[in-house]
């Protein structure tokens, strides 16, 4: 519908073609904005339309298809991802410190038994005070052993070996046999290398061998043999020391039961340490300890000295 504005009422006094020449007049001036606002219209009108068919099609996809879905899934996998990786990172924060804290305590138990040393504590001359020390120096092992097995319960897995063995050794003192032969055995299986797995396999067939309700010669024997072939397959110097050490320490507890087959386990460590290169430190040294401690194990075991 089309307006005719007017600047003024047409004069009485104007023609009937004075009239329709302004009327006609107006009406050009306002009929250019018709097209303009109607296109304007249908070009919102389009966009709507287009709005409202892409979202049936969307509709029409399978849930896995659509794009929300798929934005929404990639924002929680990588929350899912973040969230990870912070506990991850966390966690092995958490790790070193308490493996921290417990090698600080393991450090302790044997700092103590080394200041609780018979011969230390024979140097105070009362014996009041040398008892005091003696209980006092207990006390605080007790409690860093009883700490550091709380450590251990919460490292689970991520226990060192060479905790295991202190702990199996200080149990083991203690007479409390079965929890040291659970931790030697827990030793073994976290050993990382052959080397530390050689040192927990010996000291398991040291206790086997040693005295007591778990004794078992023939665990020892096989434990100790297991740790002298894993010395055996290295050839550096320091190997090749442990190597004759675990023979020797085999065939002394062996004399010092009894048994005089640790004679000849006693020359294969004399056998090994003789190899040992001449400018070694270690080697005069090392024969010099096998002749003496294989002496003293064969008067703890009744037998008679050999003859050389």
């Amino acid at each position: 519908m089309a307006y005719v504005l007017l600047s003024k009422p047409p004069s009485p006094a104007a023609t009937d073609g004075e009239t329709m020449v302004l009327e006609s007049t107006s009406r050009a001036a306002v009929d250019p904005v018709e097209p303009a606002a109607s296109g304007r219209f249908d070009s919102l009108h389009d966009a709507v339309r287009r709005l409202e068919i892409q979202a049936e099609e969307t509709k029409k996809r399978p849930w896995h298809r659509r794009p929300e879905t798929l934005i929404s899934f990639a924002a929680l996998l990588l929350s899912a991802m973040t969230a990870y990786f912070s506990a991850t990172s966390q966690n092995a924060r958490d790790v070193l410190a308490k493996r921290a804290a417990l090698r600080q305590l393991l450090t302790e138990v044997i700092s103590v038994r080394q200041d609780g040393d018979a011969a230390k504590l024979a140097a105070i001359e009362d014996v009041q005070a040398r008892t005091n020390a003696a209980e006092l120096l207990n006390t605080k092992r007790y409690i860093a052993l009883a700490d550091a097995a709380d450590m251990i319960a919460q490292l689970g897995d991520n226990v060192p070996s060479s905790a295991y063995l202190v702990l199996a050794y200080e149990r083991r003192m203690d007479s409390n046999f079965k929890e040291a032969e659970s931790y030697l055995l827990r030793a073994i299986e976290t050993s990382v290398s052959p080397q530390e797995k050689a040192f927990a396999l010996r000291e398991a067939g040291a206790f086997y061998l040693t005295a007591g309700p778990l004794r078992d010669v023939l665990k020892g024997q096989q434990y100790f043999s297991a740790a002298a072939d894993s010395f055996g397959k290295e050839t550096d110097s320091y190997s090749k020391y442990q190597h004759a050490l675990t023979y020797e320490r085999w065939g002394i507890m062996e004399l010092a039961a009894g048994d005089a087959s640790g004679l000849a386990i006693v020359d294969r460590a004399r056998r090994l340490y003789e190899k040992l290169p001449d400018g070694d430190r270690t080697r005069a040294w090392a024969l010099d300890a096998l002749e003496k401690n294989s002496a003293q194990a064969m008067q703890w075991g009744g037998l008679a000295p050999v003859k050389p």
